[in-house]
């Protein structure tokens, strides 16, 4: 199951499936750049010169929930 576009908010916290963690640090023209943290195997967030960048559409379809920024599988 996938998010909504509309339903995407900056400052939010989202899983993706595989769960990964994705924090949303702005929408803007139709892209969200984001920070990603990884499971326990793979912990921590990319650095902020490391933000990503992901067509809002795309980034909406790859997640599944919204979640705290704490949140584990």
């Amino acid at each position: 199951m996938c998010v909504k576009p509309s339903d995407v908010k900056a400052g939010e916290c989202y899983r993706t499936a595989n769960n990964w963690v994705r924090q949303v640090e702005n929408i803007e023209e139709g892209k969200v750049r984001y920070r990603s943290r990884g499971t326990q195997d793979q912990p921590g967030w990319t650095t902020s010169g490391l933000v990503q960048f992901q067509k809002l559409s795309l980034f909406a379809y790859d997640v599944v929930e919204a979640v705290p920024s704490n949140w584990e599988p």
